[in-house]
């Protein structure tokens, strides 16, 4: 395989996990506040509903290089945990280069999460390794949501 080969598959690869990603957070947010799941109007206990109600299916397999292993709602933020299963190195620049765009995107235009960053939310996206040391994160609020 050559270099062009192996950057298009990674960049498949990517896109992937960047899709999986929204549809369990949309999913989600979308139980938990359209179902009436908050009973308390506040934001940070929103994150705490939308967390507990998440970590009811973590921890979960994405895909064959990605398993979200819980969330955690720490104030205004929403910090959704994952583990990279794969053989190769990923660094913080890889996240930058491959799914920080694709996260931005979805959080910024999918409904449930655009309002959530619109209240005050920040939602963080950390990614660990196998060995849980951390690999880096994309953190998201109203500031890249910037039309």
């Amino acid at each position: 395989m050559d270099q062009e080969e192996a950057k298009q598959k990674k960049n498949t690869w990517w896109d992937k996990i960047v899709g999986i990603v929204f549809f369990v957070v949309a999913y989600s947010l979308v139980r938990t506040f359209m179902n009436g799941g908050v009973s308390d109007p506040s934001l940070e206990q929103a994150l705490v509903t939308a967390s507990q109600q998440i970590n009811k299916n973590t921890p979960m397999t994405l895909d064959q290089y990605t398993e979200m292993t819980t969330t955690l709602a720490s104030g205004k933020q929403l910090i959704y945990m994952y583990r990279y299963l794969g053989d190769g190195q990923v660094s913080q620049a890889d996240l930058n280069n491959y799914l920080k765009s694709g996260i931005v995107t979805g959080v910024c235009t999918t409904p449930e999460t655009k309002k959530l960053v619109d209240m005050g939310a920040g939602l963080v996206y950390r990614y660990y390794n196998t060995d849980n040391r951390l690999i880096g994160e994309i953190p998201v609020d109203s500031s890249n949501c910037v039309e």
